[in-house]
């Protein structure tokens, strides 16, 4: 099990900037419990901090291995992007990618039912005002 106090420490020392220190605790949490998703997750964020993409790569493709969260499958993606397209041997990029086309599928649902709700109560307040207008004496248009 990974040393929680490993962990807490690594945070302590990113909250505080101390790169070097946060990257010995996690190495030593990493030591400890050779399968924490959540240590090589946070490994990985501190070196893509430290602009090591290759790195971050490896460290979020072994916490995704592990059972990380779609959190790491994001940050894989991101250091992707910055560091342009994987060459021919890179593993779990069709992976990524389907994750990320699921994930933008469900956006643009979500995106579009949100649009329809709305536009239906713009719709319907709109109709309200109508209402409202023709009742009114003064909003009445004279002929």
């Amino acid at each position: 099990m990974v040393s929680t106090s490993a962990l807490t420490m690594a945070g302590v020392d990113l909250v505080a900037q101390d790169y070097p220190s946060a990257m010995e605790h996690l190495n030593l949490a990493i030591q400890m419990d050779s399968h924490s998703a959540t240590a090589y997750q946070y490994r990985a964020s501190l070196f893509g901090r430290l602009l090591q993409p290759e790195k971050a790569i490896a460290d979020f493709s072994k916490a995704i291995e592990y059972g990380g969260s779609r959190d790491c499958l994001y940050g894989r993606g991101c250091q992707y992007h910055g560091t342009g397209p994987p060459g021919p041997g890179a593993q779990g990029l069709p992976d990524v990618l389907r994750q990320n086309i699921r994930l933008r599928k469900w956006q643009s649902a979500s995106n579009a039912s949100d649009a329809f709700y709305r536009l239906d109560n713009i719709q319907r307040s709109l109709a309200e005002l109508q209402q409202s207008a023709s009742r009114n004496p003064k909003t009445r248009r004279h002929s």
